[in-house]
Formats: C-alpha cells, sequence, structure tokens
C-alpha cells in the first residue's frame, strides 16, 4: 500500500501511458481540486497566523460554518492540505474563544476526526500526524472530552526511539494525557521507554523532550512508593552515563 505522501506525488508524476483519456481528465480534476483546496486553506491559515483577518470572538463566530468543511479536507490524499488544515483547526482551538464558540460536542467531534486522521498515518514522525497530535492536545487539555488514550499512547509512540524526524507533537500531546491524571497501565509502560530514550536517544531534542515529560510524570501523576522508588533507582544509576 502506497503511503500518503507517494499518493500525493503520483499526483503529479503519473505518467499517460495506459491510461484513457476518461481516467487522464479525472486525474487532472483530482489534481485541480485539492490545488484549490490547499490555495484556500493556505490563505486563511496565512492570514489569521498574520493577523490580517484578527481571530477575534466575531471571526471565530463566522468561521464555525467552515468547520464541516475543513473536517471534511482531513480526508484528503494530499499532505500538504490535510497538514494546512491541521494548522488551522489547531489555530482555532487554542484561541480564547475556542470553548465558548466550539463548544464540547464540536471539540468531540474534531478530536474523534483526528484519531481518524491518525490511524491512517503510515507513521507517527509523519508531518500529519505530528499536527494532528498538537490539535488533539489542544483539545485534551481545554475540557474533559473522551478520547481514545490507549491508542494513542500505544501508537503515538511507536516509532519513538528513531534518531530522526521531529517528535514534539507526540511528546505534547503526551504531557495533555499526564495532565489529565488518567491512570492506565500504558502510561506506565511508556514511561518507562521515556526514561531510557531520555538517557539513550541520540537526539538532543529527544532527550531534553523525554526529560522534561518525565518530570511532570514524576511530580503529578500518581504514583506508588515502589513506582517511584523503581524510576529514582534508574536516575540515580544514569546520572555518570555519557
Amino acid at each position: 500500500m502506497r503511503t500518503e505522501e507517494q499518493v500525493q506525488d503520483t499526483l503529479y508524476s503519473e505518467t499517460d501511458g495506459g491510461h484513457t483519456a476518461s481516467e487522464r481528465h479525472r486525474e487532472s480534476d483530482v489534481i485541480g481540486n485539492h490545488l484549490l483546496v490547499e490555495f484556500a486553506v493556505l490563505t486563511l491559515l496565512s492570514c489569521l497566523k498574520k493577523r490580517v483577518i484578527p481571530l477575534t470572538k466575531n471571526t471565530m463566530s463566522q468561521l464555525l460554518p467552515l468547520l464541516p468543511l475543513l473536517l471534511h479536507s482531513l480526508g484528503s490524499r494530499s499532505t500538504a492540505v490535510v497538514t494546512n488544515t491541521l494548522q488551522l483547526i489547531n489555530l482555532v482551538i487554542n484561541s480564547s474563544f475556542a470553548e465558548e464558540i466550539l463548544g464540547m460536542n464540536k471539540q468531540t467531534a474534531i478530536g474523534k476526526r483526528l484519531i481518524k486522521v491518525l490511524r491512517k498515518c503510515p507513521s507517527a514522525l509523519h508531518p500529519v500526524a505530528q499536527e494532528a497530535f498538537k490539535a488533539l492536545a489542544s483539545i485534551i487539555r481545554s475540557n474533559s472530552v473522551e478520547f481514545d488514550a490507549k491508542f494513542l499512547l500505544q501508537w503515538s509512540f511507536t516509532d519513538l526511539e528513531q534518531s530522526t524526524g521531529d517528535k514534539q507533537g507526540a511528546f505534547t500531546l503526551l504531557r495533555a494525557i499526564l495532565g489529565r491524571g488518567i491512570v492506565l497501565p500504558e502510561v506506565y509502560d511508556l514511561m518507562d521507554q521515556i526514561q531510557q530514550l531520555m538517557i539513550r536517544s541520540q537526539s538532543s531534542q529527544a532527550r531534553q523532550l523525554s526529560s522534561s515529560t518525565l518530570l511532570q510524570f514524576l511530580l503529578d501523576y500518581p504514583l506508588g512508593n515502589k513506582r517511584m522508588e523503581h524510576h529514582l533507582q534508574f536516575l540515580l544509576i544514569n546520572l555518570n552515563y555519557e
């Protein structure tokens, strides 16, 4: 099965060999449609980021009717369309008026759609996955919406030990889950991996993110005496690790 990036590439690079005129016409329509969507989303995103359109309560109310279209755009085969749409959704979710304008129902709908996007991603390090993590983290932090915590914890860090790739989004999501204080075996198992990553990763970003996340876990998360002793012993043993 081709990855999302490969599908996007073929939209631009497939040759006409072996294709009928009608097939070539349909492919041309697909390319044209996704370019128009990308242009529209990117234009709106740029205007909001540069405050050409201020993100006021009135603006949020005007953006609300666009929400179904934005969620629909997340089903695009174009990585650029999905990534820009996620950035736009994240911008809206993080506005000071999001909870009042969107409400819990709409934020729950956005969260469910984001998890569907993640289930289609070829890797947790994919740019689409990282943007989806950030948007989900904003939703999880802002209210008590229900979400598939087990799936997120198990899948979001499957590529954790890879030295390449931006992991900021995944750690932002993890810290949001920790902040909710959800007690699951998957959290404790994952934190064992995080402390190993903090010591052994070749990536300075991964080490720094692991360190701050582990600190939050030790300070704020429900821990029994044995669990706390386990982590403290690990830290003491590795004080001189180079």
